[in-house]
């Protein structure tokens, strides 16, 4: 069914590359010393076909000092085509475990390729393939344990299905205690207490004529209600005009006193002057001030003149100044007898020169002097006239703003005086209008004549007394319904009990059949069914296993069989005897040899052409080797066998014997020898 065409290991546990391609190699024989990695074949194709791990994690497969392994594998499956498993191992980044399969065109990648195996049954094939490697063989396993793996080799492992019943057979049961329940609760009767019903004041017929003289009653008092009603509407009418008149006079009473104050303002306030007289005064002042302003302004004029005179005057003085001084140093010169800039010798000449023009300076500088004296006085006489201008045009000013001032003031006792005349008008048109109102609510209130109200206490008094026996007779009526009312939801809750029983008691008979029966199908599928399936497998095994045992040990014999522990694997170490002991009791090769024969029985039994064998003949002899390599290579079942073996003998026995492909671990990786 299955035969690996090709596989490639990169930094896979010892090996750190190797590509083998075993596409026309029917038996393949694995050589190496210890440590080399002469199983890490086997693990490499568990790992792609079935996820299986020795360690605790696949990180464990990684080679030292690498983060990552990769395998693929290409595998032929008849009738299927090609399949190929690319998988990935992460010590350092990614997940541990990345798989990705191809078949059919389609890529699988991780959870989804249980799905291709589960189509290709690789799963179960699997299981069987790499089942009792080493350390699980089926000598070790317990007799549960031992069930347990026939169960799941045989494809009848019920654990699922029971479970599932089981957990409908839990639910079952919580329903049919819950039944339980209700069945107790609905079978309990409740006492109900004796109603009280109250007897009625009074007959049918007089609460009927009390009905009547009742509504006679509240029509009569409904009649006097409406007439107080008409009476009281009046007498608020009346009040409120009376309230009005009220109004009115206090309104009469504040124009009369409005009226008063604006003749007093009349009477009270009058002007000094009018304002013609007050504009005349004022313009008259305004006029000397603008006359005193001009004649102020040609003497200010006049003073800027005189100033700029005085200037000129100042300025010939200062020249003259500046002449003289020039002489004067001339003349000190003249008297040192040489000119300092020459060295020319001054004559008497030169001397009257100099005090010629000396004299005409200071002749120049007293008459400017002079002129500057004259124009001092002339600016101060102009000075005193524009102070005494000032002093004029100041007084006019006060006038001016006095007159304007008091002019302002009559102006205001004018306007005051014309607005009270006109408002004196307008209050005394108001005053005639509130008169003529007054006059006319007097006679509205006179036409209004007293009202009396009806006494209707006596009726109301009637009315409650009638009213509070009806009251009562409907209470009691009511309270008469609700006991009624009550006994019938009583029958009817009772009717309610009784039917709920009846449906409770048929649903709790159902779920105790359903329980009957889900108990009779755990036991079928649980116990009797795998017991079978055991006992009828159990006999064909131990023939084929007792078949290569036979070919080692003639008079061994081994025999698997269903006990109530679980399935015996029985150990007879001389069949004439027929003394049963413990497989564990048997020496070491005879244990891997009946675990040996195990698995072989299986792969007759399923006719797998495809398996592994893992130093199988580590514990046995030499010619025992060549017994069961002979046997198992002559069965014919096999399209492609791994053998792993480091032993000299058996190598050269298969090597000497059979077409056989050898590939050795060393170096980290795998050399082809033949």
């Amino acid at each position: 069914m299955l035969k690996i065409s090709n596989i490639e290991l990169t930094n896979f546990m010892r090996i750190s590359h190797a590509k083998l391609d075993f596409s026309q190699d029917n038996i393949i024989l694995i050589t190496g010393e210890n440590g080399e990695g002469k199983s890490a074949l086997l693990e490499a194709i568990a790992i792609c076909m079935c996820e299986h791990k020795r360690g605790s994690s696949f990180k464990d497969y990684v080679k030292v000092g690498n983060d990552n392994a990769h395998i693929e594998l290409s595998a032929a499956i008849k009738g299927q085509g090609e399949i190929v498993f690319d998988v990935f191992l992460n010590e350092r980044g990614g997940t541990p475990y990345e798989r990705v399969i191809t078949w059919g065109g389609r890529e699988y990648r991780n959870s989804e390729c249980n799905e291709a195996l589960q189509n290709l049954n690789l799963i179960f094939y699997s299981d069987i393939i790499f089942a009792m490697q080493q350390e699980s063989d089926i000598v070790r396993l317990t007799p549960a344990q031992r069930a347990k793996f026939m169960q799941q080799i045989f494809n009848f492992d019920f654990e699922d299905k029971i479970n599932e019943i089981k957990a409908e057979a839990d639910t079952n049961s919580n329903l049919l205690q819950l039944t339980k329940g209700k069945l107790d609760v609905l079978s309990k009767v409740k006492d109900r207490p004796i109603l009280d019903y109250r007897e009625r004041p009074f007959s049918e017929e007089d609460f009927e004529e009390r009905k009547k003289v009742l509504a006679d009653l509240q029509n009569e008092l409904a009649k006097i209600t409406e007439y107080n009603n008409e009476a009281k509407a009046k007498q608020q009418e009346k009040h409120s005009l009376e309230q009005k008149l009220a109004g009115l006079k206090a309104q009469h009473e504040l124009i009369v006193a409005q009226m008063q104050t604006y003749t007093n303002i009349i009477s009270t306030k009058k002007p000094s002057k009018s304002l013609e007289e007050w504009d005349k005064l004022i313009k008259e002042e305004t006029d000397l001030w603008r006359r005193k302003e001009e004649e102020h302004e040609a003497l200010a004029d006049k003073q800027v003149e005189l100033n700029n005179q005085i200037q000129k005057a100042s300025d010939k003085v200062k020249e003259a100044q500046f002449h003289i001084k020039s002489i004067e140093d001339k003349m000190k010169q003249v008297d040192s007898g040489k000119c300092p800039i020459c060295g020319k010798d001054f004559t008497e000449h030169d001397k009257s020169d100099l005090a010629a023009e000396l004299e005409k300076f200071y002749n120049a500088k007293t008459e400017a002097a002079n002129e500057v004296s004259l124009l001092s006085k002339k600016i101060d006489e102009v000075s005193e006239q524009i102070q005494r201008i000032n002093g004029e045009m100041n007084d006019f000013q006060r006038k001016v703003i006095d007159y304007k001032t008091k002019r302002a003031t009559d102006e205001h006792i004018i306007g005051d005086v014309n607005f009270a005349y006109e408002e004196r008008g307008k209050t005394g048109d108001t005053l005639q209008q509130n008169e003529k109102d007054i006059n006319a609510l007097t006679v509205l209130i006179d036409a209004h004549e007293d009202v009396e109200f009806k006494d209707a206490s006596a009726i109301a008094a009637k009315i409650t007394k009638i009213q509070s026996g009806i009251n009562i007779y409907n209470s009691v009526v009511d309270y008469n319904s609700q006991l009624a009312a009550t006994e019938k939801q009583w029958e009817m809750e009772e009717a309610q009990r009784a039917a709920n029983l009846e449906v409770e008691k048929e649903k709790y008979n159902a779920l105790s059949k359903k329980n009957k029966n889900l108990e009779e199908v755990i036991d079928l599928i649980g116990t009797k069914l795998p017991s079978y399936i055991i006992v009828k497998r159990c006999s064909e095994i131990s023939n084929e296993m007792n078949s290569l045992i036979h070919a080692c040990f003639p008079n061994i014999e081994v025999g698997i069989s269903q006990s109530k522990r679980g399935v015996d694997l029985i150990y007879r170490p001389d069949k004439g005897k027929n003394i049963e002991k413990s497989s564990l009791m048997a020496s070491g090769f005879q244990k891997e040899l009946i675990s040996l024969a195990f698995r072989l029985a299986l792969c007759k039994i399923y006719n797998l052409s495809f398996s592994f064998f893992d130093e199988i003949d580590s514990q046995s002899s030499e010619a025992n080797s060549e017994i069961v390599y002979q046997y198992i290579l002559s069965l014919n079942l096999f399209e492609q066998i791994f053998i792993i073996s480091q032993r000299k003998s058996t190598i050269d026995f298969i090597y000497n014997n059979y077409d056989v492909a050898v590939y050795k671990a060393e170096n980290h990786t795998y050399t082809k020898l033949r």
